[in-house]
């Protein structure tokens, strides 16, 4: 007996195909569910958090010492940089650019990181000047060993003998009787030609022996001037170093 041929295999219409493709990928997505539904919920999360991020705050460039520099030396690039801060942390009179300190002298001493503002330099060449609202007086001070100690920078307070500070050797002096008169308070001593900056921090260099050891140069205020001009029948004058 001759063996039947096999029958050929009808084609699968169109429309049943896409429906069995459809249920296949029904099934991948539902065993995927979970997998689907976390990574939406991470997306909107995702988006949530980035629209409730405030944008970020703007900020400004400010001049800061690059070192510890002392007072009286002029300003050069490998003392200064660039910071970018906050605007709420930059003084409103802060350099903004390098060229506007360059050359220019410090009137205090300034550690690495402080901010370079106006009121700490002056001009080069321009003559000793203090912080605003000061102005600059020459004191002669009583003991000459007591201003070489003195560097640019520290603050201090100049003091006289009070006019009813006169007792006999015998008498127990009262607190009263020697209580000194305050002429300046925290006055900041300045750079001159009677102060030689340090080179490298420390105590400042001696004097040439034809300078004037016992001045010094202090920025104190317009009514402490007046005071020092008029304590040369006092007695004389003291400096007390203070913070």
């Amino acid at each position: 007996m001759t063996p039947l041929s096999p029958r050929p295999a009808r084609p699968v219409p169109r429309a049943l195909a896409a429906q069995r493709a459809r249920r296949r990928v029904r099934a991948v997505v539902w065993k995927a569910r979970f997998l689907l539904a976390a990574g939406t919920l991470g997306l909107a999360a995702a988006v949530t958090v980035a629209q409730l991020q405030p944008p970020p705050p703007a900020q400004v460039t400010i001049v800061v010492a690059d070192r510890s520099v002392p007072a009286g030396t002029p300003l050069t690039a490998d003392d200064l940089r660039t910071a970018r801060v906050p605007p709420q942390a930059a003084p409103a009179d802060a350099l903004r650019d390098l060229a506007a300190a360059l050359d220019r002298v410090l009137v205090v001493p300034v550690s690495e990181g402080t901010i370079v503002s106006e009121p700490v330099l002056v001009p080069p060449g321009g003559g000793p000047h203090g912080p605003p609202g000061t102005v600059v007086a020459a004191v002669r001070l009583g003991d000459p060993a007591l201003a070489q100690i003195l560097g640019p920078g520290m603050h201090v307070d100049l003091l006289a003998p009070s006019a009813s500070g006169s007792f006999s050797s015998a008498e127990l002096p009262s607190p009263d009787a020697v209580a000194a008169l305050h002429l300046a308070r925290r006055a900041l001593v300045l750079p001159g030609p009677f102060i030689t900056p340090p080179s490298s921090g420390g105590l400042p260099l001696a004097p040439a022996p034809d300078e004037a050891t016992d001045l010094i140069l202090v920025a104190v205020t317009p009514e402490e001037a007046s005071l020092l001009a008029n304590a040369g029948g006092w007695g004389a004058i003291t400096a007390v170093v203070v913070q």
